[in-house]
Parts: structure tokens; C-alpha cells; sequence
């Protein structure tokens, strides 16, 4: 579950949902009925996805799905490595039907205009961890964490630090999607990202035994036990 929100005062949050296995209903209160009602489902599901599986029936977990922090658009990660970008509706854009009386969007909730995929193969972002959307820039940046060759416990010694972190400026109405910048060397037990909120702005990296903070400017990092060590081999001070 996400919740889409441009933090203005006249204009209600959606909630986007997501079920198995890429199954996205966006719901809004409507005043008529006192309730939630569905504004858009996406679905990439049936034969003409069908190829997105690459032969896999299932799948380890069912959709992630993450919103920009002004309520731009969302991001869902689905099939593993296929991120399905939702694209809101921009304020005084009316999404609704010939039989429906015209509501302005700018008195109403945020709603999803349309949607589009991006291949995370196509851009060698494989073996994808968590995601998120960060603070700070002109259009939305989705920072993906990911690991660039997987190692396992017999090769820790000699392939420790295989993660990194991208991220990619989203432009909805080019739908390009270029990396603004990277850092790599990270831990191989990274398993989460978080959006550090301005006006540090920037992500926090979560492994087993170290924390770190990168941004397009400057990284840090903190052990959190003696098991933490530096790319070089070194122990963290």
C-alpha cells in the first residue's frame, strides 16, 4: 500500500493497493457515498504480458509499491524485475466519465492519469532489494537498491560488498529514465532504503551491520558492531 499526496490543503491523499500478482486499484473517499470508491485499476496481467514472466509462474513476493513524496506519481515493482511507473493527474485535469458530472481534480483526491513499464534488465538493475523515492529534486527520483553479482556464505571473504544504489530521474512525459547518480561498494546484507526527509534530504542504506547515508553530494556510514567493515577490508573506527 502506498498513499499518493502533493501536501495540498484542498485536495484529499489516494491510496494505491496492490495484490497478486500485478493487480493496482487506487481508491479515494468520495462525499456522495461517505466511503472509498476505485478512481483506476491497472493491471498487468493476461497474454500480452504473459512475456514479462520469462517462464516463471511465481514469484518470492507480490507487488511492491512506493509514492513520491509530492505525489507525482508511484512506482510498483512487479515480475521482479519490471517497475510500473503511475503517473498522477496534474491539478485542473478532470479524469472522469461522459456520464459522470465534471469534478475539478484541483477540489478532489490525487488520482493516476495513466501507467508504463520500465525493464530493470534492459538497464542492468538486476537482483532488486527495495526502492524508494527521495526529496529534493524537480521531477521524481526513484533510488533502487540492488545487488550487481549475487555471492552467498562460502564467498563472503573474497565478495562482501556486491550491492549499490541508482537512481533514476523519471520523466513521465518523455518516459526516459536516466541515472543521475550511483554508489556502489555496498554491504551484500543491505536490505533497505529510506527517504531521509528535507532539508538533508538523500537516502539511508540499512544492512545487518552498518548504516549509510548517500546522496548526490556526500556518503557516510556508522557501524553498528565489530562484523562491519569497509570495501578495502578495513574495520570501521
Amino acid at each position: 500500500m502506498a498513499v499518493l499526496s502533493d501536501g495540498a490543503e484542498n485536495r484529499r491523499d489516494s491510496i494505491a493497493l496492490a495484490f497478486r500478482d500485478t493487480k493496482i486499484t487506487c481508491l479515494e473517499f468520495d462525499d456522495a457515498i461517505h466511503g472509498l470508491r476505485t478512481s483506476s485499476m491497472h493491471c498487468f496481467e493476461g497474454p500480452e504480458w504473459q512475456h514479462l514472466k520469462r517462464g516463471r509462474e511465481s514469484f518470492a513476493w507480490g507487488p511492491v509499491i512506493k509514492s513520491d513524496p509530492l505525489g507525482r506519481c508511484g512506482a510498483a515493482l512487479i515480475y521482479g524485475l519490471q517497475m510500473a511507473i503511475l503517473k498522477a493527474a496534474q491539478v485542473g485535469q478532470s479524469l472522469v466519465g461522459e456520464d459522470e458530472p465534471t469534478r475539478a481534480l484541483s477540489s478532489s483526491a490525487v488520482r493516476v492519469e495513466s501507467s508504463y513499464l520500465i525493464d530493470l534488465r534492459a538497464l542492468e538493475t538486476n537482483h532488486v532489494k527495495d526502492f524508494t523515492f527521495v526529496h529534493g529534486y524537480i521531477e521524481p527520483v526513484l533510488v533502487i537498491l540492488h545487488e550487481r553479482e549475487p555471492t552467498w556464505a562460502g564467498r563472503i571473504s573474497s565478495k562482501h560488498h556486491t550491492c549499490m544504489i541508482s537512481a533514476f530521474s523519471i520523466s513521465m512525459t518523455l518516459k526516459q529514465h536516466p541515472v543521475i547518480w550511483s554508489a556502489a561498494n555496498l554491504p551484500h546484507d543491505a536490505y533497505q532504503i529510506l527517504s531521509v526527509p528535507p532539508p538533508i534530504s538523500g537516502v539511508l542504506v540499512v544492512c545487518a551491520n552498518s548504516i549509510h547515508y548517500h546522496s548526490q553530494s556526500t556518503s557516510c556510514s556508522l557501524a553498528l558492531n565489530s562484523f562491519s567493515s569497509q570495501p578495502d577490508g578495513r574495520y570501521f573506527l
